[in-house]
């Protein structure tokens, strides 16, 4: 055959395409492996990235609950604030009436006192 002059020396037409079947085979077997451990790696990049996002949505719950219990807390500590300032307020009002009383007390005695000693002369 002439046409059997194109392809390796030694092997005839028949032989010649079944090494090549062969050849084939073994490629496409390879190149399905290929793309079966390439579908593994995508499904756990896939199983990862699902894991990373249900992680990521538990720590924004996580953050979003802190920063409302720190604007709660913030909020009470307003509020706290304003009532000390209210109690010193209260506190220094008090000391004031205190002292007036105080003050007072001490010129009526110093009043008696005086009357006292003016009326046995």
């Amino acid at each position: 055959h002439e046409s059997s002059e194109h392809f390796s020396p030694g092997l005839s037409l028949n032989e010649e395409q079944k090494q090549r079947l062969l050849d084939n085979s073994e490629r496409l077997e390879r190149a399905g492996n290929h793309l079966t451990s390439g579908y593994q790696i995508l499904l756990e990049t896939e199983e990862i990235g699902s894991q990373v996002l249900r992680d990521l949505n538990q720590q924004r719950e996580t953050i979003q609950k802190s920063r409302s219990r720190l604007r709660e807390t913030d909020a009470e500590l307003g509020r706290s604030s304003r009532l000390v300032q209210a109690m010193i307020a209260r506190s220094l009002q008090h000391r004031f009436v205190l002292l007036l009383v105080g003050i007072g007390f001490c010129l009526v005695v110093a009043i008696s006192i005086y009357i006292s000693a003016t009326r046995d002369r």
